[in-house]
């Protein structure tokens, strides 16, 4: 009988499979699974190890739109009130927060943080606009697309035209030369 000891091309074999780094898991795996000489997987192996793919619904931002858009009736201290599904969860996530939810209270601290931070980046915003246009501005035009932002963020800032003017005011009152 033939040994395998002897057998030059087995002991070359055995040091090929030495000298390659081991499988990963993965790998083991595939190997691992054999099919029979028809190709067909050997029992107890499956070629679709997670199963079948479960169908998921997917969500677009036009759904979400909709979906947080359509009105519903909501009972609110006895009284029906209609409003939107996005107004409705958002009073159901602050009821939730006031009941000692501390999740909702952790999604709304980081809401109010975000909406801090957005505002606070608004008003550094108008603040450099105007300053630049209004107050170091060498009596030039504003272009309209500037005039349109600071309008719409001292709306959305709730500040006031009149401070605006203000500051054009004082620009005019310290450039007039002293005779």
């Amino acid at each position: 009988m033939f040994d395998d000891e002897d057998d030059p091309k087995a002991k070359a074999r055995q040091q090929v499979a030495d000298y390659v780094a081991p499988l990963d898991f993965e790998e083991y795996e595939r190997e691992r699974r054999k099919r029979d000489k028809h190709g067909r997987w050997l029992p107890g192996f499956c070629g679709n190890i997670n199963g079948r793919p479960r169908n998921k619904p997917r969500l677009s931002e036009a759904d979400l739109f909709v979906f947080g858009n359509t009105l519903t009736t909501v009972k609110v201290s006895g009284e029906s009130v209609e409003m939107t599904q996005r107004e409705a969860n958002l009073k159901k996530l602050y009821e939730s927060a006031m009941k000692g939810s501390v999740r909702a209270q952790i999604h709304l601290e980081k809401d109010f943080q975000r909406l801090d931070q957005e505002r606070a980046e608004g008003h550094a915003l108008l603040d450099s606009l105007e300053r630049k246009y209004l107050i170091e501005g060498k009596g030039e035009r504003i272009p309209r697309e500037i005039e349109i932002q600071m309008m719409a963020l001292r709306r959305i800032l709730g500040r006031d035209e009149a401070t605006a003017i203000e500051i054009a005011r004082a620009k005019r009152r310290r450039k007039k030369p002293k005779s």
